[in-house]
């Protein structure tokens, strides 16, 4: 809907405004003046009677932005008179505060409690202070000294003390001791802080945990060092070493992959080297047996279907879900087994589903066809041409249908085909764009370029909607079609633009 200038969107209750909107139409619709005393009215009325959406209720319930305005709160437009230009006003000025609606160009909300906006005044916690005079720590109030800062809930002298762990921790004097581990100082060229614990420096060495270990002689497994008995431990399995071109990891403990596995979380060894599957805690050959759920099945006399066994009555049974089905007489369509029956037993049928998982179908796809969920029957039987339109099969050799519409062909052996919702010929048209356009007979093999046919051997498609020449013009990267060396409105190869080098879209030849 087109907004008039000078219109105003109120949300106001009907049961409380209604009367007073159509009374004060009339009145602000002469004149500008009476137009801005319009807009204090409604202003102070909303304000007064009306609350904002803090989870409070106005006359009729939650009233007012944020969010879209209830069905007996809807927006009304006021609008009469000539187009007025309001002057530019601030933002809705209110928010919520917990429960309670605020001013925030007036107030603050300093957890759910409302305080008057004062200059140089802040919030620690649920309070108000004056941050020239105090300063809050971790929602603690204390007395601002200069040159201390917050450490937890206390002050620290930067110069003298250092913040560890939350906790003031005073300097040596002139000692290197200068950076936190845990809750003491340390000397990080000498100490290495490890998990919070302080550890002598050791060459090659780094930590594990709260302890130091050897990289080229321990792993770091756990946390804890522990001592490599082979050069190819080199990774870990819990709290153990060992070599993962060998080895695998079961939960904590590692298992030759050559002739053992893991089942259950539990290393077991292999029967034989063809074992390498696992089902329920026992190892088989995968190439012999199957693994249903936690059961072991023979797939030569057995299906399982949906982690259910069931015995399988012949080589055309299958799994329908949890069920089986015949192949030769039924069909699976959407998880249920249907019985089917051929009409035209001397026709070879291919079953087909039609229906929806609710009332599914099976039919015969040789001389029937499935439109829009319903199975409707070919007017030829044998033939193979027919499709659907809708739900009205029709003769791809007769018929073309383009959004469910049905156009008949001039002549069966003319090519015809879709352009959106409308039909159209190859031979001598396009389809560019959803729009149709003439197909030049001398051009080979034309191309479209938006809604424009262009020849590719001559011309090019520039940002998908501009044709130009290549022998003239060039297509920049900013997909406008420029004189060939322009870009930009200078030479591409140049630092002196030739002339004519400007801005130039190339209508198509």
């Amino acid at each position: 809907m087109d907004e008039p200038r000078g219109s105003l969107y109120v949300f106001y209750s009907e049961a409380d405004c209604k009367q007073c909107v159509e009374q004060s139409t009339s009145y602000f619709a002469t004149s500008s003046e009476n137009m801005s005393r319009w807009i204090e009215i409604v202003a102070f009325f909303l304000l007064s009677v009306v609350a904002i959406n803090c989870q409070v209720s106005g006359p009729t319930g939650p009233i007012g932005p944020p969010g879209p305005p209830r069905p007996e709160c809807r927006p009304v437009l006021i609008k009469g008179g000539p187009p007025y230009k309001f002057p530019r006003t601030p933002n809705f000025p209110y928010r919520c505060c917990g429960s309670v609606p605020y001013n925030y160009y007036t107030s603050v909300c300093c957890l759910n409690r409302v305080y008057p906006k004062k200059p140089g005044y802040a919030c620690c916690g649920s309070s108000i202070y004056n941050s020239r005079v105090k300063i809050c720590c971790s929602n603690r109030l204390l007395p601002r000294q200069r040159g201390k800062f917050c450490c937890g809930m206390g002050l620290y002298d930067p110069k003298k003390q250092v913040c560890c762990n939350r906790q003031p921790v005073t300097k040596p004097s002139s000692s290197p001791f200068n950076r936190c581990c845990g809750s003491a100082l340390y000397d990080p060229s000498k100490y290495l802080c490890c998990s919070n614990t302080v550890q002598l420096r050791k060459p090659g060495q780094v930590c594990c945990g709260t302890r130091l270990y050897d990289r080229s002689k321990e792993l770091c497994c756990n946390r804890q060092p522990v001592r490599k008995t082979s050069p190819s431990h080199t990774a870990c399995c819990g709290s153990s070493p060992y070599v993962p071109r060998q080895q695998s990891c079961c939960f904590g403990e590692p298992y030759n992959r050559a002739n053992q596995l893991c089942c259950n979380r539990q290393v077991m060894t292999k029967p034989s080297l063809s074992h390498t599957g696992c089902c329920g805690g026992i190892p088989y050959d995968p190439r012999k047996q199957r693994c249903c759920g936690t059961k072991l099945y023979d797939p030569q006399s057995s299906l399982c279907c949906g982690r259910q066994l069931h015995n399988k009555l012949s080589n055309s049974h299958a799994c329908c879900g949890r069920a089986t089905y015949d192949t030769r007489k039924q069909k699976c369509c959407y998880g249920k087994v249907i019985s089917t029956s051929d009409p035209f037993p001397s026709i070879p049928s291919r079953i087909g589903c039609c229906g929806s998982f609710f009332d599914p179908k099976a039919f015969n796809t040789a001389t029937h066809l499935c439109c829009n969920r319903r199975v409707i029957p070919k007017p030829t039987p044998t033939s193979t041409a027919y499709a659907c339109c809708g739900t009205v099969p029709y003769d791809r050799r007769q018929r073309v249908c383009c959004g469910s519409v049905l156009y008949s062909k001039p002549c069966s052996n003319v090519a015809m085909s879709c352009c959106g919702l409308t039909p159209y010929y190859p031979s001598n048209q396009l389809c560019c764009a959803r729009q149709i356009t003439y197909r030049p007979p001398d051009i080979r093999s034309p191309r479209c370029c938006g809604q424009m046919s262009y020849d590719p051997s001559k011309q090019g498609c520039c940002g998908f909607s501009r044709v130009f020449t290549f022998a003239t013009h060039q297509c920049c990267p900013d997909r406008t079609v420029q004189p060939k060396g322009c870009c930009y409105n200078r030479n591409v190869h140049g630092a002196r633009p030739p002339p004519g080098c400007r801005l130039v879209v190339q209508p198509p030849a």
